[in-house]
């Protein structure tokens, strides 16, 4: 850019101020101008193309850094995707475990309830006869013990002791409560068939208080003394047994309610 100026400002000065005056200088002058000139002129070409190719290798450099940025930004993303896809893998398979160590743990603990909870609910039948029955099992004799306990504290009265059953299989499951049948009462009178049906109710209200806590119960019908209700603990079902006991004994409190319908009907006729 300087000698640009400096060959224009000498090439001005000969053509507008007529200097120097003799020739032999003028045209020395004007040829070292020119000269600059030129010189000037080559070298901002030179520059501008010097320029032009680090720019172009800037940009080169530039892009060639985007794309090996975009490469590892790519291999993140999938290394990300990769690690959410292994800690998907990861909770599910600690779900798995954690419903597994629960439903093992369901089957191991111990049937259990609160008697202080159950007891007020057995209170109206209080007066009622009972037995309790359980087989050689350390698990279904503490549950024995407790329905033993929660029934005493409703004021039922023990018919005898608990008795130990003996002639069981390992398909004996679950909690039987048993009434006496109806065609023990059917011979007697009015008053027997009452406490048949105090009895009945007795016996329900103590299957729906055990059934509260996930405790299959199975209401039976069988010779028994009248106003007796007997209560047989045998080894604890796995959770898919006691389901379909479950099951079963809504199924029967279902029976028996429409039996109860039919039979006030036909008592109204």
């Amino acid at each position: 850019m300087a000698l640009v100026f400096v060959g224009v400002l000498g090439e001005s000065i000969h053509e507008f101020a007529n200097f120097p005056r003799s020739a032999r200088p003028q045209r020395l002058l004007t040829r070292a101008s020119l000269a600059l000139l030129i010189a000037g002129l080559a070298g901002e070409l030179w520059a501008g193309h010097r320029i032009s190719a680090i720019t172009r290798l800037e940009v080169a450099r530039s892009n060639a850094d985007a794309k090996q940025a975009d490469a590892r930004a790519a291999t993140a993303d999938a290394e990300a995707s990769k690690l959410q896809n292994q800690n998907l893998r990861l909770l599910s398979k600690v779900q798995l475990e954690r419903e597994r160590r629960l439903e093992l743990a369901r089957e191991v603990a111990p049937r259990y309830f609160r008697f202080q909870a159950v007891w007020p609910a057995l209170m109206p039948y209080a007066g009622t006869k009972y037995e309790v029955w359980f087989v050689r099992d350390p698990e279904a004799e503490r549950l024995a013990r407790l329905i033993d306990e929660t029934l005493r504290q409703a004021k039922w009265l023990m018919a005898g002791p608990l008795m130990t059953e003996e002639n069981v299989n390992a398909y004996d499951e679950g909690v039987l409560v048993s009434y006496p049948s109806r065609s023990a009462a059917v011979g007697g009178r009015g008053p027997r068939l009452t406490q048949h049906s105090s009895t009945l109710k007795a016996a329900i209200a103590l299957c729906r208080a055990l059934a509260r806590y996930n405790i299959a119960p199975e209401l039976l019908s069988r010779d028994l003394p009248p106003g007796t209700v007997r209560v047989q603990v045998q080894f604890k079902p796995d959770p898919g047994s006691n389901e379909v006991m479950m099951e079963n004994f809504r199924v029967e409190l279902e029976i028996l309610k429409r039996a109860g319908r039919d039979r006030d009907a036909k008592s109204n006729d």
